[in-house]
């Protein structure tokens, strides 16, 4: 193996010296949302090529016509389109020595596998965030009372107020009015920055967002979901979405989501090894995965969206 590029955790790391604690302690994780909300392709596996095409059925022109009684019956062919999920290899590792190893006076490999368990979550959780930003339709805040809907793929217009309840309404009833998909069937779903989700609750017209404990079935929540506002969940997150909108100061960035927006296509789950080299002088611990991710709808092409992202052109 090459070690030219490799950085070598050593006894110089601290490993050897003097202990003060009996515990370690390791950074704060991030809080993640996008990797565990794009729905895995179940026919889809180890052994199934590099790509994966993702059918779409357009919905059939509406049949308000009558018929006679021997005419036959109108036949209509529906458009079906596709989107293309890619494989991709993702992974990371970091590397000891065996004095290193040899004078800890703690398993250096199970620790940094929970080192690596926390970097293998948020980078899939960021790599699977990116595309859900990839939306094509957004929602710009131009005043505290007023917004833009932009869904010609680029957002053309800058933010000039930070999120609140008004803006929620107008995304949402906009959504409704253009057939949209509902995430559950019953609910759109919101993941927001932090910033935008102080936001919003320091928004004193905000007052129908239901607080977790009011739900009634507390045990279908997503974990960090918040609550609900004008049929909206609202779960929040600090590891992709940005404090502000785009490059304004005003806070924040927010994904709505609809029914099954993005897909993930898995051939190999994320798995930790370690390996050996030079006689056992050096150990790598490292993970590795193969899988890929698609946002399904594009609005320029299908005439459907099931992504809004909330951004400005600053």
């Amino acid at each position: 193996m090459a070690q030219g590029a490799i950085s070598y955790l050593n006894e110089e790391a601290r490993l050897a010296k003097i202990k003060i604690d009996s515990d370690i302690r390791f950074q704060a994780g991030n809080m993640m949302q996008f990797r565990n909300l794009a729905k895995p392709i179940q026919s889809y596996g180890k052994n199934r090529g590099s790509q994966v095409e993702i059918e779409k059925y357009q919905k059939l022109g509406t049949a308000t016509g009558t018929i006679s009684e021997l005419q036959s019956l109108p036949m209509q062919k529906p458009s079906v389109g596709f989107v293309v999920a890619t494989v991709n290899e993702y992974g990371n590792g970091v590397s000891y020595t065996r004095k290193a190893q040899t004078l800890a006076e703690y398993s250096v490999d199970e620790t940094l596998k929970k080192v690596l368990s926390m970097n293998v979550a948020e980078s899939m959780d960021k790599i699977a965030g990116t595309e859900f930003q990839n939306a094509d339709v957004f929602y710009t805040p131009t005043s505290t009372t007023a917004g833009t809907f932009d869904k010609d793929g680029s957002v053309s217009t800058g933010a000039g107020a930070s999120i609140n309840s008004v803006h929620i309404r107008d995304i949402i009833k906009n959504m409704k009015n253009d057939n949209v998909p509902k995430w559950d069937g019953n609910s759109y779903l919101g993941v927001f920055s932090a910033f935008a989700m102080a936001k919003l609750f320091e928004d004193t017209a905000a007052g129908s967002i239901v607080d977790l404990h009011k739900y009634d079935q507390p045990e279908t929540l997503i974990n960090g979901e918040i609550g609900s506002y004008f049929g909206l969940r609202m779960v929040e997150e600090n590891n992709v979405l940005s404090s502000t909108i785009g490059g304004s100061a005003h806070n924040g960035e927010v994904i709505i989501c609809g029914f099954e927006p993005v897909v993930e296509v898995l051939a190999q789950p994320e798995a930790t090894m370690i390996e050996s080299w030079d006689f056992g002088r050096f150990t790598g611990v490292a993970w590795n995965a193969l899988t890929g991710f698609k946002k399904v709808w594009t609005n320029s092409t299908d005439s459907e969206y099931h992504l809004v992202r909330v951004h400005s052109n600053d």
